[in-house]
């Protein structure tokens, strides 16, 4: 009963799952990089079998990766406002939106985790 208690809701691991495929399509552009996102994407999933290490995974990798993504997304975002293109094929156009959804994506998706961890904290 005590790991039922640390499974995250169904919807939280949902937006860590969407969070982690956007970020990991923006990473891309650095080849190597793209397996953060799907590190993100992958302890969404196993985190109902092991609710333990998905938890810490999610809980550790969301913020780091919010350390390089929130202000690389935002140059793409204030770029977009200002009128700026964003390419001419649509690779290059996929890649600017996903740069673009990842910092919104991944802010709300470590508030979730916050919320969540909180409203463990508490319960105990």
């Amino acid at each position: 009963m005590e790991s039922k208690k640390r499974i995250l809701p169904r919807k939280v691991r949902w937006l860590a799952v969407v969070t982690g495929c956007v970020v990991g399509i923006a990473l891309l552009s650095f080849k190597w990089a793209a397996v953060c996102g799907i590190v993100l994407t992958v302890a969404a999933v196993v985190q109902p079998w092991m609710p333990r290490t998905g938890r810490w995974v999610l809980s550790v990798v969301a913020p780091l990766l919010g350390v390089w993504i929130v202000p690389m997304g935002g140059l793409f975002l204030l770029g977009a406002v200002k009128g700026e293109t964003l390419g001419v094929d649509f690779f290059s156009r996929g890649l600017a939106l996903a740069w673009m959804l990842s910092p919104i994506l991944l802010v709300w998706c470590v508030a979730a985790l916050v919320v969540e961890a909180r409203k463990e904290r508490l319960g105990r």
